[in-house]
């Protein structure tokens, strides 16, 4: 069984000028609603080829 307060979802970040990071969002309550919004906005024109784990398995 798993918990919702337990799960999270990584966010791997290239920006126009190449430069990278992570960002690590978490479910939940206690989960940054701002963030996930913003993030969800994202177009799919901007997403990577490799966006999708279900598509790469």
């Amino acid at each position: 069984m798993s918990n919702p307060e337990d799960m999270s979802i990584l966010y791997v970040i290239e920006t126009g000028d190449e430069k990278k990071g992570t960002y690590l969002l978490g479910y939940g309550p206690s989960g940054d609603l701002e963030a996930a919004e913003f993030f969800k906005d994202i177009p799919e024109k901007n997403y990577s080829a490799n966006a999708d784990i279900q598509k790469l398995t």
